[in-house]
């Protein structure tokens, strides 16, 4: 029970994290109404996506027995193995899922958004570990290639330095 569950909160992270990440840049290329709504809730989305990271941790580790001895193997924070770059994205998902709230937005000020962009460290950790679980670089690291395009293309325009 324990796996098929992890497996399904661990893909509806990867997911979220996705469309988090690329409808911002795309709804700018674009002007894509319907995106320009998706941003409105991202981050509602991101704190879904957050707790069902948490919950996919969890359930694997209580799953496979590991939950007594995770904090204290060294093998599961280092970035030789899938475990290491799994806890470096859930470290690093800490920070913006902690702050995704209006209290925070106004606490940190300018920092907040520093913060929040701490959610490019997750989402390259996140790949780095799926593709290591599934032996499966290319098709973990399409999403990654596309968000870097699509990143890249709506910051140039943003500078005025693109023209489409």
């Amino acid at each position: 029970m324990f796996l098929e569950t992890h497996t399904f909160f661990a893909n509806l992270s990867w997911i979220l994290l996705i469309i988090i990440l690329v409808s911002r840049p795309l709804a700018e290329i674009t002007k894509n109404k319907i995106l320009f709504r998706v941003l409105r809730y991202r981050k509602q989305l991101g704190v879904i996506c957050g707790l069902a990271a948490i919950v996919h941790v969890l359930f694997f580790l209580l799953g496979s027995g590991l939950a007594g001895i995770y904090f204290l193997d060294a093998e599961f924070w280092s970035l030789q193995n899938f475990y290491g770059w799994g806890s470096l994205a859930v470290v690093a998902m800490l920070f913006p899922l902690l702050t995704s709230n209006n209290f925070s937005l106004h606490f940190f000020g300018k920092y907040w958004k520093k913060i929040q962009r701490g959610t490019y460290l997750v989402f390259i950790a996140t790949a780095i570990h799926i593709a290591m679980v599934k032996d499966e670089w290319f098709e973990v690291m399409g999403p990654v290639l596309i968000w870097l395009f699509l990143w890249t293309w709506a910051e140039l325009r943003r500078r005025k330095r693109f023209k489409v």
